[in-house]
């Protein structure tokens, strides 16, 4: 076992903690035997007031259901009676931010893991619990006039990126009849407010004076633009109150959108459906379900009522799950409030990649072999292509079908367990390309690929211990481990992963590593997306060690932090 000093990327952090409810019965704790976890929950201000009713929640370990506690009135809380093991805790309390206990970042899991030995008893947790923000305004028609129920929803916004689902905290509320909204609980950073016209039925598309066509409504952001590239984001610090956010919401045209669906021959393809599905995420909002349309015996189809936006129209040939071939079409559009006709979808065939799956020592493949899954993911990451994981059948045979031209990774992910995955794959190659270390690529046409997955049971693991500059545990960073070749950073979370979370004994461990040469870094503080940014990785590599696992082989490679 080596030992080595590292520098620690970001600033030096006290532990912070994190709310969140649980289910289950809130009960006051009582000491009884086995290991106990307790601790004061604080307010995160300079004079640290105790923090009282709030929601402790407990989880991990051998519980079978999580354990939920109050804070008392010195803001003091116990869980007692615990199994060895490794325990979440987690801390929730109305009007503020639900926290994880240690995490770095107010409201993101991980938090870090809180270690019990037999009978071992950790009673010295500090909980600080942040205020939460509030954003609150006024949406209005075009007239002035204030919107009764319209919808808004808070999102998070991050390094140019949006969420589609809407924040921590009370984010998704409705106006009043005074067309006020108030959303609260939201954890500090940068955000989105949109808002959309309350829902009249099922209809969409509205005939309103003084309008001399239909008309329909999108979701605003403020100042008040529906033009993703417009919105202003807004920056809350903890606790803070920003009102004034008003927001106009105004009917828009609606576009008509025609064309024909031609098979590859140029003949109509008559009786297919095709469909019109937003190709942008909007910030705080799923995925739209598509419109759906048929065509017609010339292959001809109309959507009669599109709002503004950027679409994706596509059909196939494929009428069951179990079609093992078809014919796609896939065409982006702009709709600009104006009709759109004689556009064109050509069908091609689609592509398919058939694979078996072996073992390194020529054994039988396990009986449990549907714990793998294969998928191939687009490159780059394409919204309009989503394949569904395959697992491979009892005799190690999948089929990945309905692919499209263009460059693929292959995702291999193998189902652990408590103590780690039984096996691992040793590699995935097709016509001489290991997709473990390069991209696919598929071209137009031709029979379909054939890929060979290997399997070994001798499941590579990569431990150790996490210590600061003293020698402690250090269980308030993240740990990443990377590898070096940064041709292979380009595939993305293929082979890049998430960080991994010490213990409170600073413990850390990384299963199924493929062998090489790896970076292993320590860092404060990160967004969940950041392990698979090459610039944030490459921004590591100075303060990073080296380490390489071998095939099958355990390393343990201890490490302490020097400082920034």
């Amino acid at each position: 076992m080596m030992r080595h000093r590292i520098r620690s990327a970001g600033p030096w952090v006290a532990p912070t903690i994190f709310l969140l409810f649980g289910a289950g019965t809130m009960a006051f704790q009582v000491p009884s035997p086995g290991g106990s976890v307790a601790g004061i929950v604080v307010v995160d201000e300079p004079d640290a007031p105790p923090a009282r009713r709030v929601t402790m929640t407990l989880t991990g370990g051998a519980l079978r259901a999580p354990l939920v506690a109050a804070s008392d009135d010195e803001g003091r809380f116990r869980f007692g009676g615990l199994p060895a093991g490794r325990y979440t805790l987690t801390a929730a309390r109305p009007g503020f931010v639900t926290t994880y206990y240690g995490s770095t970042s107010v409201w993101r899991p991980p938090g870090v893991p809180i270690v019990l030995g037999p009978a071992e008893s950790v009673g010295d947790l500090v909980v600080r619990i942040v205020r939460g923000a509030v954003v609150t305004g006024r949406v209005t028609d075009e007239y002035g006039r204030p919107v009764l129920g319209a919808a808004v929803a808070v999102s998070g916004a991050r390094g140019g990126r949006f969420d589609t689902t809407p924040a921590h905290g009370v984010s998704a509320v409705e106006t009043d009849d005074r067309g006020i909204y108030r959303a609260y609980g939201l954890p500090p950073g940068s955000y989105v407010v949109g808002a959309d016209w309350p829902s009249l039925g099922r209809r969409s598309v509205y005939a309103m004076e003084p309008y001399d066509r239909p008309v329909g409504f999108v979701p605003v952001y403020h100042p008040g633009t529906a033009d993703v590239n417009a919105i202003e984001l807004i920056s809350l610090a903890a606790g803070q109150e920003r009102s004034g956010l008003d927001i106009v919401i105004r009917p828009v045209l609606m576009s008509v959108v025609s064309g024909r669906v031609l098979r590859a021959d140029g003949s109509p393809a008559a009786g297919l459906m095709v469909n019109a599905a937003p190709a942008r995420a909007l910030p705080g909002r799923a995925a739209a379900r598509p419109t759906l349309t048929g065509t017609g015996p010339d292959g001809d189809f109309t959507f009669s009522g599109l709002p503004p936006g950027v679409y994706s129209l596509g059909t196939s040939t494929r009428t069951h799950p179990d079609d093992r071939t078809s014919d796609y079409a896939l065409l982006e559009v702009w709709v600009r409030e104006r009709d759109l006709s004689d556009l064109v979808l050509q069908l091609q065939p689609s592509l398919t990649v058939r694979g078996r799956v072996t073992m390194s020592d020529g054994s039988e493949v396990p009986a449990e072999i549907n714990r793998l899954t294969f998928r191939l993911s687009p490159l780059p990451a394409d919204p309009l292509v989503r394949p569904t994981p395959q697992r491979p059948a009892q005799d190690g045979r999948f089929e990945i079908g309905h692919l499209l031209p263009g460059r693929y990774v292959l995702h291999a992910e193998v189902l652990e367990s408590a103590s780690g995955p039984a096996w691992m794959v040793e590699s995935a190659v097709v016509d001489g390309v290991d997709l473990l270390k390069a991209p696919l690529e598929i071209p137009s046409g031709g029979p379909p690929l054939s890929l060979s997955v290997v399997l070994t049971d001798k499941v590579t693991e990569l431990s150790g211990r996490l210590l600061d500059q003293t020698g402690k545990p250090a269980p308030e960073f993240h740990v990443l481990v990377f590898p070096t070749d940064r041709e292979l950073w380009a595939l993305g979370e293929a082979r890049l992963r998430p960080s991994i979370r010490p213990g409170t004994d600073g413990v850390y461990r990384a299963w199924g590593l493929l062998p090489g040469r790896y970076f292993l870094a320590a860092v404060t503080d990160m967004q969940p997306e950041d392990h698979a940014d090459p610039d944030f990785l490459e921004r590591l590599v100075p303060g990073a060690i080296t380490v390489t696992v071998g095939a099958g082989e355990r390393t343990v490679q201890d490490v302490q932090l020097v400082g920034k």
